[in-house]
Parts: C-alpha cells; structure tokens; sequence
C-alpha cells in the first residue's frame, strides 16, 4: 500500500512503483500485473523497492529501485536488465539507491541517487557519474539528487539535499543556489524535492520544508508561497512533494499532510 511513483506510458498503461514490487494496470480490462524481485531468477525486478519510473524517447521503460539499482524492460520477453553499483567498475552505478530518472533531448538518461547522479549512455551502457567534492566548488552541491529537470534552454536543473543545483552542459560546472538567512529572497530552504518549469519558462521548486518557491532567472531571486495560518487561500502545507501545470495553466501542488492544492496564476 505504500506507492513511490504513478506513471503513465506512451500506451495509456500504468505503472506503479511501490514498497513492495512493480504493478501494471491495464486501463481497459482493470486489471493488474505484478513484478518482484525474485532470488531465483536474475531476468526479474532486482529489488522490490520501486521508485522513479522513465519511458524514454524510443518507449524503452526504465525501473529505478531503492537498493537494487536500475532495470531495463523488455516489453516483449518481460525479463529485466540489471544495471548495479560495481566497486571494481567505475563506469557502473554510482549507487544503487535511486531517487529520480530523467532523459534529455540529446538521449541522456540522468540518475539521481542517495550518492551522486550519474549522466548514463543507454547504447554505450556506461554511467558518467558527478559527486559533490568539498575541494570543488563548481561540483554538484549535494550528493543526494531527489529530482532532475532539463528545461527548455537545455539546462540542467537537479534538486538536492543540499539545495537546488544548475548544470552547464558547456562548461560541465555546476551553479549552487542554497538558502542564506541574510537574503529574504535566496531559496527558503536547502532540501529540495521537486522542480516544475511551467509554460511560460518559469521554475517551480517545491521544498521539504519550505513551502513553494517561483524562481525569476532573470533577478535570481526567489519568491516564496507559504502556509499561513491566518489565510486559508494560502499553501495548506509547506512541505511539497509534487508539482504538476495543467492544460490551463493552473499548478497543482502535492504536500505531504495538507492535501492538494491548485494555483491560479
């Protein structure tokens, strides 16, 4: 009953990652396909832990897991390929506990995990990683990657426990965006979990405990959106999980213990 991730592939199937396996739910006929890691057999679910889930541009579907690494499903055969964190392999997984997945427009698929993120080939097989580094100061911000997100520009933007992280793909440097106390419109809070970039070019980050900051580019500023009690128009709950901009234009935003909310712009 817990459920990690909720995703919808480009066949209107749905997949459903959660504590205790993968599920696959057929729309039409309602019903559901199970899939666990199975010790006997190396083609199945390496872990049963199932969070972020990818469909990628050729409908290839990849499956990332909380302590089994990430698989590669084969539709037609329904066997998984594992791919693990290899100590004698530096070009393996970074980790094998993975928070997020996301592909780029140049094919890319980025793994965020409890350890660093990785830039991973899927036609070379092998995983370039990024690690925060105290001696580096153009190097990732935290090596805990919740949430990754390539924008219309081709930047990378990449949510951390550390604060929110931007990737030039030119230079391979990274610009850290942390929350000062001194500065009111610095980032209200380091631990981000979620990055939204609506229709006009606008990012959205949703913090653990924060609430919702807008981001100007522009000014590099941030503008907060927070609970407050005396204003029941206001963000129910300040620590927010999801982001979602619909075909209106309106952003729905998931908190954790005060619902869902929706905002106008």
């Amino acid at each position: 009953n817990k459920v990690y991730s909720v995703y919808g592939d480009r066949t209107g199937t749905i997949w459903v990652g959660t504590r205790d396996g993968l599920d696959r739910f057929d729309p039409k006929t309602g019903g559901f396909v199970h899939y666990k890691r199975d010790d006997k057999n190396p083609n199945s679910l390496s872990d049963s832990w199932v969070w972020p889930i990818l469909e990628d541009r050729r409908g290839v579907l990849w499956f990332g897991t909380f302590g089994g690494g990430l698989n590669c499903f084969d539709r037609v055969t329904e066997k998984f390929t594992r791919f693990h964190h290899d100590e004698a392999n530096s070009r393996s997984l970074c980790d094998d506990r993975l928070y997020s997945l996301y592909q780029d427009r140049s094919g890319m698929i980025w793994v965020g995990t409890i350890n660093g993120i990785d830039c991973f080939n899927p036609e070379m097989g092998a995983f370039i990683h990024h690690f925060s580094d105290p001696k580096n100061p153009d190097g990732l911000i935290h090596n805990a990657v919740y949430s990754i997100h390539v924008d219309k520009l081709g930047i990378v933007w990449i949510a951390t426990e550390g604060g929110l992280d931007r990737w030039d793909r030119s230079t391979g440097k990274f610009t850290h965006y942390r929350h000062d106390p001194s500065k009111p419109n610095s980032l209200g809070v380091n631990q981000v979990q979620c990055i939204l970039e609506d229709k006009s070019g606008s990012l959205w980050i949703g913090t653990r405990s924060s609430g919702l900051d807008r981001f100007d580019r522009a000014s590099g500023k941030f503008v907060h959106f927070r609970h407050d009690p005396s204003n029941p128009k206001s963000l129910s709950e300040d620590r927010v999980f999801a982001l979602l901009e619909d075909r209106r234009g309106e952003i729905w935003i998931g908190t954790y213990g005060g619902g869902l909310n929706r905002y106008d712009q």
